[in-house]
């Protein structure tokens, strides 16, 4: 002879006893998040776990780029862009270094402004004005400071996720690539115009 089953158990609303669902007395449940239709009372039944009163718990959230944590250079973090994980990283750092070895150029440029200027003070005459410019501005001193500046902005953003430290660490490589050949040909540029004078 069957044995009649046990009848299914009511869910009910703590607050207004209102219905919600109709459980089986066998059924299984791991967890659930309901909301009573009446007076909106978020409910959660399951395993040890009591009704409770606010929003659903929130979804868990994916786990971050092992190369993209906010808190290095590495790219994939909040807002950034370009390659994740080690290569990134590798890369960020490689610009960084350039970055620096661009403004020791720079700052040897600028030495090397000071002996030039004795010399056109000896010879007289007008400067050119690219070489005007680049004494009077002491250009090179200028961009060095410029690309140590934008550099370690780019590292300060990047701790903090911006997606501009990008743009920075691209400009503090792009100042010495374009201020260098510009520097030099401004130094020279008088010695050139000397030697068609004497032509």
């Amino acid at each position: 002879m069957a044995t009649a089953s046990p009848p299914p158990t009511p869910l009910a609303c703590p607050r207004c006893a209102t219905r919600l669902a109709m459980l089986a007395a066998d059924a299984v449940v791991g967890e659930l998040t309901l909301q009573c239709p009446r007076c909106r009372q978020w409910v959660r039944l399951g395993p040890g776990s009591a009704p409770f009163e606010g929003p659903p718990p929130l979804p868990p959230r994916p786990l971050a780029d092992p190369g993209g944590a906010p808190g290095g250079l590495g790219a994939g973090g909040p807002g950034g862009t370009g390659v994740g994980g080690g290569l990134g990283l590798a890369l960020e750092l490689a610009g960084f270094v350039m970055a620096l070895l661009g403004a020791l150029a720079l700052l040897g440029l600028g030495t090397a402004l000071g002996s030039f200027e004795a010399t056109y003070r000896q010879v007289g005459g007008k400067l050119p004005s690219l070489t005007a410019f680049v004494v009077g501005w002491h250009l090179p001193w200028l961009l060095a400071g410029l690309v140590v500046a934008a550099a370690a902005a780019a590292v300060v953003l990047r701790r903090l996720g911006h997606p501009a430290a990008r743009w920075l660490l691209g400009a503090a490589l792009a100042v010495p690539l374009l201020g260098a050949p510009v520097c030099l040909i401004a130094m020279y540029l008088p010695i050139f115009s000397l030697a068609d004078a004497i032509k």
